[in-house]
């Protein structure tokens, strides 16, 4: 993805407030330009159309995403770096409003191909980072040598989605990034004794 110039990055974190409040369904190109107080076709120098902004707004968070999880310290101990970037995936989810849940859910039910493709890869990407961190970790003896990280991967991302998806359904009551140290207590350890 290019970098993005001002306006184009004021856009998505628009698009972003439109999908996180008023749903996916909203995200118009004349809702969203009416919204940045300009014409459509003043939108229309920045962006080609609304699947355009919307791959653009996944390759922002997850161009963002990426950034943090490099800002971990990966020398530290296997429960503090996921405890750190726990805490900081889902402070960064509160801040763009877990939006990626909706985008990926109406994305699927409308059979968007070029959306999905987006998602999928943002999802491969998170996945590759996360197995390379517990692969690390196994290395160094901190997690079991039978663990398969890729597997662990999948397990720790499906915990940050689940955390998404209980934000929406409580009507974004539920603090997003609450309890991120005892999820990684239970991620890490288990639930047997």
């Amino acid at each position: 993805m290019n970098t993005l110039s001002k306006r184009q990055q004021e856009i998505v974190e628009k698009a972003i407030e439109i999908i996180a409040n008023e749903g996916l369904h909203k995200l118009t190109t004349k809702n969203l330009a009416e919204k940045m107080g300009f014409s459509e076709p003043a939108l229309y120098r920045h962006f080609n159309d609304k699947k355009e902004i919307l791959v653009t707004l996944i390759h922002f968070i997850e161009k963002n995403m990426l950034r943090l999880t490099d800002q971990i310290n990966s020398k530290k101990p296997a429960e503090e770096l996921f405890n750190d970037l726990t805490c900081l995936i889902t402070a960064y989810l509160k801040k763009v409003k877990g939006v990626t849940i909706l985008i990926m859910s109406e994305s699927s039910l409308e059979n968007d191909e070029i959306t999905r493709e987006a998602m999928f890869s943002f999802y491969k990407k998170m996945l590759e980072k996360i197995a390379n961190l517990l692969l690390l970790k196994k290395q160094s003896g901190e997690i079991r040598k039978d663990v398969n990280e890729w597997v662990a991967a999948q397990v720790y991302l499906g915990i940050i989605q689940s955390m998404v998806l209980k934000y929406f359904l409580s009507g974004k009551v539920f603090g997003i990034d609450k309890d991120c140290n005892e999820i990684v207590k239970i991620f890490l350890k288990g639930v047997l004794v």
